[in-house]
């Protein structure tokens, strides 16, 4: 008899040009700070260029921020915020639409 496993979501690495003022970067490191897992909204960048009120996609999921680190800084480099969200629930996703 055969099963499947437990099905693991992945990860998401991202890096960020840091802004210190930024409510999302802020959450985000003190996420990593905690053993916690936390709620993500991810929105894409590709509504359509037509109808009333487009909408950008939507990715919804539970996970945990494994790394929130600072990089870069020197000359010709931006500072960035690379990080790593382990996802722990099923990636829930809307698509873009025009309305």
């Amino acid at each position: 008899m055969k099963q499947k496993g437990t099905r693991n979501a992945g990860q998401m690495q991202n890096v960020f040009a840091i802004a210190a003022s930024d409510p999302g970067q802020i959450a985000l490191i003190a996420a990593e700070k905690t053993d916690l897992n936390y709620p993500f909204k991810v929105e894409g960048n590709d509504k359509p260029a037509v109808g009333a009120s487009p909408k950008n996609s939507l990715r919804y999921f539970i996970g945990l921020v494994t790394s929130a680190q600072e990089a870069g800084g020197a000359a010709n480099t931006v500072q960035s915020l690379n990080a790593t969200v382990e996802i722990n629930s099923n990636v829930v996703k809307v698509a873009a639409s025009a309305t």
